[in-house]
């Protein structure tokens, strides 16, 4: 699949800006790096921030290892501070912090005397009208694909996330675009996955709205992904780490594969 995947990327390059990769953080890293990934929505919380560090390439990294013990305190600017919790071994949670659009959300971490800090704003939402599915033809058969219809906003400046799951299940590849090409107008190009749609597939495609350092993130990502460039995505977090924090909106919609 990971051949059809690559071969309709090249078909419709034209099409879309950027298709991504969930992290693989084995990538080009050294042994016993922190990753973090901290993550606020506009929708209600608790907001979640996952800490965890890499493995040597020798080592499985199905399992990476957990990270307790940390003080990760996040606030926004309008002057609500939020200590979190860690409600399972490396995984903290807010009580306090809502997600609103428009404002700016700052987030610390200390980790035995190492510290991390990271900024994300939480950009306008853009209106996610609807999902469909569009068939492809490919190697003499036609495939379906999502394709979220959604209106960019009208000035240029807006990024987007779209993260896709098969019955419940993430998959492996997510997309990202921006509005370079196509600003202000109604989006229906589709979203490719690592795996084919099936009929009576449940799909589900969540649109986030996210600024200009996570969408960084994620293009290079991408980048790393095929090949393109050694280097490990640029990080919004200040400090000896791999990861990002994302203050995003957050849209889902549903449908079933005919």
């Amino acid at each position: 699949m990971k051949s059809l995947f690559t071969a309709i990327c090249l078909t419709f390059s034209i099409l879309i800006v950027s298709c991504e990769k969930v992290i693989d953080i084995d990538l080009n890293t050294a042994p016993n790096q922190v990753v973090i990934e901290g993550i606020i929505n506009d929708q209600p919380g608790p907001y979640f921030v996952k800490l965890t560090k890499t493995v040597g390439f020798s080592q499985p990294n199905n399992s990476l290892p957990l990270i307790s013990g940390a003080l990760v305190v996040i606030r926004d600017n309008t002057g609500i501070v939020d200590t979190l919790s860690e409600t399972q071994p490396g995984i903290y949670a807010t009580s306090k912090i809502v997600g609103v659009s428009g404002r700016t959300y700052e987030m610390n971490i200390n980790i035995q005397g190492e510290t991390f800090f990271a900024v994300s704003s939480m950009p306008v939402p853009s209106s996610y009208d609807s999902l469909g599915l569009t068939k492809i033809p490919f190697g003499g058969a036609e495939q379906f694909f999502a394709t979220p219809f959604f209106r960019d906003g009208p000035m240029q400046g807006d990024n987007y996330r779209f993260v896709t799951k098969i019955n419940g299940k993430q998959d492996k590849i997510n997309t990202a675009w921006n509005d370079v090409i196509g600003n202000g107008i109604t989006s229906n190009q589709p979203i490719f996955t690592d795996t084919e749609l099936k009929k009576g597939d449940t799909l589900e495609v969540e649109m986030q709205c996210i600024d200009i350092n996570v969408y960084n993130y994620f293009f290079t990502l991408s980048n790393i992904d095929q090949g393109v460039t050694p280097s490990n995505p640029p990080t919004n977090i200040k400090g000896d780490c791999l990861g990002y924090f994302s203050a995003h909106t957050s849209r889902k919609r549903t449908t079933i594969v005919p």
